[in-house]
């Protein structure tokens, strides 16, 4: 072998050594890598675990409802087959429905829109508002849709899934009781007696009276601590009628007295100045 051949081969094992050494960096570096990688990985792999099951929680919860929203059911819907004179007559009854229900709201703040297909039921309608505070205000005065044009529309609140599916069971309920020829009312999400409801009422009326008793009796018995500052009295006048005759000023011609003026009981004849005679 000669010279030049043994320069060619050590400067190939020169060049092999140098790529084994960088290849050998580069594989611990890139071992190194991706252990990071896969750690990097399984974290936001936790993270996305983590926000899903608050995501769950969040919807499934009674909190995560809408307090905006007030759903409207038996709503009579129009017939048109324009979308917009439908949507346009929603929105007019829904301005009707929310004054007679005292709902103080502009109707340029109020959204409504109609759930589910058309078909020969009136479909439910949602409503937004612009506050929660207007939602608990319609429900206050949901009674006054048991009259009038609205009569047979029922509102409720925006309701989980958990909360409609207990509301179903309980009108189930009340109708099969009723149609057992019981006389029970739903109140606050429960079957009670109308008997019971009616007694109640009545209760409350009497310890709202006994109250305005005992706030009537607390108010006089303040008034009675705290002394009244009155004014000196004045000597009043009898107020009974005179018997004698008004007193006049008599009117004298010549030192004669008018008949019609006076009266004898009460005037004496006036004098007449007669110059005394020459004796």
């Amino acid at each position: 072998m000669g010279k030049r051949e043994e320069v060619i081969l050590q400067s190939l094992l020169t060049e092999i050594r140098t790529l084994a050494t960088y290849l050998k960096l580069n594989t611990e570096e890139a071992k190194k890598s991706h252990a990071s990688t896969i750690k990097s990985v399984q974290s936001l792999l936790e993270d996305h675990l983590k926000l899903s099951d608050s995501f769950q929680n969040v919807v499934s919860a009674p909190s995560g409802k809408d307090k905006r929203l007030l759903f409207v059911r038996n709503l009579p819907e129009s017939s048109s087959r324009n979308a917009t004179d439908r949507s346009s007559a929603d929105h007019e009854a829904v301005t009707k429905l929310l004054d007679l229900l005292e709902v103080e709201c502009r109707p340029i703040d109020v959204r409504c829109l109609r759930l589910g297909s058309i078909g020969n039921r009136p479909r439910l309608l949602k409503i937004i508002l612009p506050f929660p505070e207007l939602v608990a205000c319609a429900m206050r005065n949901c009674r006054n849709l048991r009259t009038g044009a609205f009569k047979g529309v029922f509102i409720r609140p925006d309701m989980s899934v958990e909360e409609r599916d207990e509301d179903k069971k309980l009108r189930e309920e009340l109708r099969a009781r009723r149609a057992n020829g019981e006389d029970v009312l739903l109140r606050s999400r429960k079957i009670v007696a109308r008997s019971a409801v009616a007694a109640a009422a009545g209760d409350l009326k009497g310890d709202s009276a006994a109250d305005d008793v005992a706030a009537d009796a607390a108010a006089g018995a303040d008034d009675a601590m705290v002394p009244l500052k009155r004014k000196p009295s004045r000597p009043r006048k009898s107020e009974e009628p005179s018997t004698s005759a008004p007193k006049r000023r008599l009117s004298t011609t010549d030192g004669l007295v008018d008949p019609h003026e006076a009266t004898t009981s009460s005037v004496q004849p006036a004098k007449r100045n007669v110059p005394n005679s020459p004796q």
